[in-house]
């Protein structure tokens, strides 16, 4: 009984260590990911190439790389201009999702940039423009929060990010 309570409690303690109190700790990234196992919702192709041409060139800190990195491929695969998403291009890649994929991305995109919309002319001057990276950052956000049931994984972990808990910050 005694070692039965002690491994309770040496859980306990773990899970209250990586969730913390206000936050989820940094670590567990690439697992909160896998919350929502919706299909992508444009090919990889050119993503790899456009973080390495970001990691080369601009190897500053990791907020500029990824800047730097949405923007190249969203240019890429030709769903930006500027500082204007191209819904109907959008559209043409999530036609090959089921449905709830579709529709759910086709909501996000189009909240998100109507939420971008005000911060648009606003966007300060950096090596790389952040829309990009701030579009992705939003859909990212609405696909934890949001996620269709049928891609949920049920998990504490999942449980915790689904309630708004966020990754920590250091």
């Amino acid at each position: 009984m005694f070692l039965h309570s002690a491994i309770l409690l040496i859980v306990f303690q773990s899970i209250t260590f990586t969730i913390g109190l206000d936050c989820i700790e940094r670590h567990l990234l690439p697992r909160v990911r896998e919350c929502c196992r919706i299909p992508p919702p444009f090919p990889d192709t050119g993503l790899r190439e456009c973080d390495r041409e970001a990691r080369r060139e601009h190897s500053v800190a990791s907020y500029v790389m990824q800047k730097c990195k949405m923007e190249c491929y969203y240019q890429k695969i030709k769903i930006i201009e500027e500082n204007t998403l191209l819904m109907d291009q959008v559209k043409l890649y999530l036609e090959s999702l089921e449905d709830d994929a579709r529709e759910f991305y086709m909501t996000a995109f189009q909240d998100c940039d109507d939420r971008l919309m005000h911060n648009k002319e606003h966007l300060p001057a950096t090596i790389c423009n952040g829309f990009s990276a701030d579009l992705d950052s939003c859909v990212q956000k609405n696909l934890l929060r949001q996620c269709p049931v049928q891609y949920w994984q049920e998990s504490e972990l999942c449980n915790y990010v689904k309630a708004g808990y966020t990754i920590c910050r250091n």
